[in-house]
This record gives structure tokens, C-alpha cells and sequence, in this order.
């Protein structure tokens, strides 16, 4: 095996066991609205690697999620689009992975264009694992929401956890682009 597809396959699992402790450490203030900057190992990675590792690193973080009993199971296609499907849904935050490793090959390292693609990055991975989130929230959490509809409940949960999450992990990533850029770059992959 190449090195560099040894060294991703490490990252992978170092930034998916990264995710797993920040969200087992960090407490949360009940369901819809959390500070958390869990996503941000599965952003970084894939603003590193791209949106394959990114999708992977994510899928990887929700089997742990489940693994390590962290994880609300009432079935297996509640499961699946909880933990599986929108976890590797961050991975999507690679679609930024282009422009982020050309600018910081570019002389000029200024926060401007990196901040924009981490918070792009952010943004997008963020947004999509919502959907699942939204869909399962209707679905399979509806009944739950009493005197309210389960659209505007989930709506309501997910979407402020959405918000603040995804605040959370800019906020973050706008501390670690100026203070550690070489997180951010990959060398070892031709852009």
C-alpha cells in the first residue's frame, strides 16, 4: 500500500476517534440547542484529504457512536439515517477541499480566502447532515412531539442544533486557520 494511502487511512481513523471524544466530553444542553465543535475533526479531515475521507471519517464516527452505546436506537432504518448516513454526511464539507489546499499553496496566506472555505466547508457538511437529521426527527421522532407537529418539532429540535453546532465549529475553525494552517494543508497530495 502507498504511503499516503496508509497515512489517510490513519488520519481517518484518528479524526473519527477525535469527533467520538469531543462529543462523549462535551456536554450538551438538551436537544435542540448544543455548543459543540464535534464536527470539526470531519471538516478538518476532509478540507485535507477530500470528500471520500470525508465520507468515511464520518461513517466511521457514527458506527463509534453506536459501538460505544452513544447512540438513541428505536430501529434499524432510524440507525442507519441517524448514524450512518448523516455522520458521513459531514464528509460533504470536502467539497471545499480544492479551493482550501490551492490557497494555502498560494503565497499569500491570508485569513480571507481560507476562513471562507472552512466556513463554506463547515456550512455544507453541517447543512446536509441536517436533512437527515430533519427527516428522522419527522419520521421516526414525530409521535414524540406532543401538542406540536412533528415537521415544526423537528424543525424546531434539528434546526437549533443545526445553528448552534455549526456556529460552534466556525468559531473554531476561525481560531485554528490563523493559529495552525498546517492542519489545514495536505502536502503530500498534488493539487
Amino acid at each position: 500500500m502507498e504511503k499516503n494511502q496508509i497515512r489517510r487511512i490513519i488520519e481517518i481513523a484518528i479524526f473519527a476517534a477525535l469527533a467520538l471524544i469531543f462529543d462523549l466530553i462535551i456536554p450538551s444542553f438538551g436537544h435542540g440547542f448544543k455548543i459543540s465543535f464535534k464536527m470539526v475533526p470531519i471538516i478538518l479531515l476532509a478540507l485535507r484529504w477530500g470528500v471520500g475521507s470525508g465520507l468515511m471519517g464520518g461513517f466511521l464516527w457514527g458506527i463509534l457512536q453506536i459501538l460505544v452505546g452513544d447512540a438513541y436506537i428505536l430501529s434499524l432504518p432510524q440507525v442507519l439515517i441517524e448514524y450512518v448516513f448523516a455522520f458521513a454526511a459531514i464528509g460533504f464539507a470536502g467539497l471545499m477541499f480544492k479551493p482550501m489546499q490551492k490557497a494555502l499553496r498560494q503565497k499569500d496566506l491570508s485569513f480571507g480566502k481560507i476562513g471562507l472555505y472552512a466556513t463554506l466547508a463547515a456550512l455544507m457538511g453541517s447543512f446536509i447532515r441536517y436533512i437527515f437529521h430533519f427527516i428522522a426527527g419527522i419520521v421516526f421522532w414525530g409521535e414524540y412531539a406532543e401538542g406540536i407537529s412533528p415537521v415544526l418539532n423537528s424543525l424546531i429540535v434539528n434546526g437549533g442544533a443545526f445553528l448552534s453546532e455549526t456556529i460552534t465549529c466556525i468559531v473554531v475553525l476561525w481560531l485554528l486557520v490563523p493559529a495552525a494552517k498546517t492542519l489545514f494543508l495536505n502536502k503530500d497530495i498534488s493539487i
